[in-house]
């Protein structure tokens, strides 16, 4: 990897830790650069906004959520749906977690940025591709099911920062797509 694509992801990082801890509003250009090792000419270099900044950090998470469900959900030749589902449940509270996607902190900025409408697109399309699974699946209520699978992913993210016990991502997932996928009867 390049220098530059060192200092671009360090800078990345920085900034999901900063937002996380802060929230968008009070983590400052200054912190992030603090916090990545640069200057903020370099920051600048690379983001020219706080818009910017976190709007590559969102765009980056989606396109790496979406991947995990065409991986996981889009492979028609897998004979057993209810892991498909929590390996993707699995993968989402992963990629949350490392994204700093842990806290109620965090409020959207303009949401007219070229990067959140590109956004938006990717979070379409992987609802629709998780809506085809399920209903593919037989889940008597799809749209609710889907509804359920985020905001209980989105409960255990949100719940991993108290520090209180809590089963691991696996049985959470496992169990959660359990409930949504009843194995077929022979």
């Amino acid at each position: 990897m390049k220098t530059s694509q060192k200092t671009r992801q360090r800078i990345l990082a920085a900034a999901k830790t900063a937002f996380a801890k802060w929230g968008y509003d009070s983590a400052s250009m200054s912190i992030i650069a603090r916090q990545a090792k640069v200057d903020k000419s370099s920051l600048y270099y690379f983001f020219k906004s706080k818009d910017d900044l976190f709007a590559a950090i969102t765009l980056d998470t989606w396109q790496q959520l979406s991947k995990a469900v065409a991986k996981n959900l889009g492979n028609t030749k897998r004979s057993n749906p209810q892991q498909a589902l929590s390996q993707t449940c699995q993968e989402f509270i992963k990629i949350s977690l490392a994204a700093g996607m842990s806290t109620t902190k965090m409020e959207l900025p303009r949401t007219d940025h070229p990067h959140f409408i590109e956004t938006m697109e990717i979070i379409n399309q992987t609802q629709k591709q998780a809506l085809n699974f399920l209903k593919k699946h037989l889940v008597k209520y799809p749209n609710e099911a889907r509804s359920l699978i985020a905001n209980s992913v989105h409960g255990y993210v949100l719940h991993s920062c108290s520090g209180k016990h809590q089963p691991s991502i696996k049985n959470y997932c496992d169990y959660l797509s359990a409930l949504i996928i009843k194995p077929k009867k022979n």
